[in-house]
């Protein structure tokens, strides 16, 4: 009986023939194609556009902050309502009665008392929609100077506060508005609508000295000189 060569044989009685016949063929292993994963494409984070004060009212802001800070030589309504570290402290003027101790605060120099009076008025509350954490850490914030006094390396006099932060500066202006409305709504004047030359002197009339009016010539030299450049109808 003539013996069969061996890899007929393997061929033909083994499970694993046809993979030892392919090695010993010389065959390599077969050839698999790599799947590529599909791609997941990244959804775009939303753009979130930066606060802008209201068009009719950013004329009061503005000129507001170039006469409380008439040291500044800020005098462009951008430069005004930008950020700037120089604008958020605490008034830097010593009071000549201790016992008339000013919270003014910011490019606003906003006090607590004016903040706390306006936000805790219930026809007000749509103003503070949306900002009424910070508001009460505004408040807070007053309270912290009166208790740590004049002369606080912080909350003293001429410091810099909680505040002075890019980071904030969009809810301070936020509050600003709110405060800003709530007095014009005080005077009868449409706070949606733009805002005459004879509304604004009236609203800084009441936003600086309140119901009983007073005078402070350096002030009001700022507003007419802001006004001046920037005209109102």
């Amino acid at each position: 009986m003539s013996m069969k060569p061996f890899l007929v044989y393997l061929q033909e009685n083994s499970l694993f023939a046809p993979v030892i016949l392919s090695a010993a063929l010389g065959a390599g292993a077969p050839q698999t194609t790599p799947q590529t994963a599909p791609q997941t494409q990244k959804a775009e984070t939303p753009k979130t556009e930066p606060y802008k004060i209201p068009e009719n009212l950013a004329p009061l802001y503005a000129a507001t902050v170039r006469a409380e800070h008439t040291g500044s030589g800020l005098s462009k309504p951008e430069e005004l309502t930008s950020f700037n570290p120089e604008l958020y402290v605490r008034t830097a003027a010593r009071p000549k009665n201790p016992k008339l101790v000013s919270t003014a605060y910011g490019p606003l120099q906003l006090t607590k008392g004016l903040v706390a009076g306006s936000y805790g008025k219930k026809e007000n509350k749509d103003l503070y929609s949306g900002i009424e954490d910070f508001t009460g850490s505004f408040i807070k914030q007053g309270k912290t100077m009166l208790a740590k006094g004049l002369d606080d390396p912080k909350y003293g006099l001429g410091c810099k506060g909680d505040f002075c932060d890019p980071m904030h500066h969009e809810n301070y202006q936020k509050l600003g508005v709110a405060v800003i409305r709530g007095e014009l709504r005080e005077l009868g004047i449409d706070d949606t609508k733009p805002i005459s030359k004879k509304d604004a002197i009236r609203f800084h009339q009441y936003h600086r000295f309140g119901p009983k009016g007073g005078t402070d010539p350096r002030y009001f030299k700022q507003l007419e000189d802001f006004y001046k450049d920037n005209p109102l109808q």
